[in-house]
């Protein structure tokens, strides 16, 4: 997931660069707020690009979740809900996989005796 979150990131910086920004130059203009809210615009794409990324399998759920907060978070905490899951999802496979070495050491050892 961090080799994906990687190249989504590379792929937004590359496409930042080459964008056009369009200002405004009458000086009439009383705009002051569309800049913010096509910055805000933009990083809410990112994330849903993000979201629909990732594994149904995995983070199905979570994606239905995060997705239903109002108001949607900014990616970066998104991002940081994603690894904590994985990071579960790593711990509780090594836990039954403890627990499966542990019950067939016991069963092991009941038949040696």
């Amino acid at each position: 997931m961090v080799d994906y979150y990687s190249k989504l990131v590379g792929y937004w910086n590359e496409f930042d660069g080459m964008a056009k920004h369009y200002f405004c130059h009458c000086g009439k203009c009383e705009c002051k707020n569309l800049w913010p809210n096509i910055i805000k615009e933009a990083e809410e794409e990112k994330t849903h690009q993000f979201l629909m990324g990732l594994d149904d399998e995995k983070y199905g759920t979570l994606r239905g979740h995060i997705l239903a907060m109002n108001p949607l978070p900014d990616l970066d905490p998104i991002y940081n809900l994603v690894r904590q899951e994985e990071h579960h999802e790593r711990y509780m496979i090594d836990r039954e996989s403890k627990s499966k070495v542990t019950a067939a050491l016991a069963i092991n050892r009941k038949h040696l005796s």
